[in-house]
């Protein structure tokens, strides 16, 4: 599999050579030489690292899995970072702790005493009351997964709940 977003051929000299198979020109990385006694020199051992962007153009080239692990530090454009929050929400106990909540008008009551750290309350209580305990280690697990109380729905670290 290659990735989307074209990437800069790397520069190292005598270690990358592109060859052409079928209807595409595929770059590849010497990893190592090995010495055959037979024939009395060394063979280049070689890994794919991508697939050429532009044919005949070697300064642009799509990069594959083997190019992320032989050359760790080269950022992919395209390449998203972890997602905070997850695609999809478990929403159902929020709806009924929402209905709770506006019905005895405690974001009011919280926000007169607790100010900008009301949502956080609200969301610490959803969750003890959701995962039956009271560890607040696993909460960023449970903030990923569920809608919150706070502005923003932003995930808050276990050790600022501690």
């Amino acid at each position: 599999m290659y990735f989307l977003d074209a990437v800069s051929v790397p520069d190292a000299p005598g270690k990358i050579v592109t060859r052409k198979k079928g209807g595409s020109t595929y770059v590849y990385y010497e990893t190592e030489r090995v010495y055959n006694p037979e024939k009395r020199f060394n063979v280049p051992k070689r890994v794919v690292i991508g697939k050429l962007a532009v044919e005949g153009d070697m300064s642009q080239m799509y990069p594959n899995a083997k190019f992320r692990a032989l050359f760790p530090g080269e950022p992919i454009p395209g390449l998203a970072e972890p997602q905070i929050r997850s695609n999809t929400l478990r929403a159902g106990s929020f709806i009924v702790f929402d209905k709770i909540i506006r019905e005895y008008k405690l974001d009011e009551l919280l926000r007169r005493i607790f100010g900008e750290s009301s949502g956080m309350i609200l969301d610490l209580m959803c969750y003890m009351i959701v995962s039956e305990n009271n560890a607040g280690q696993y909460y960023p697990d449970y903030a990923r997964n569920h809608p919150l109380f706070t502005k923003g729905m932003r995930v808050v670290s276990d050790s600022t709940v501690s």
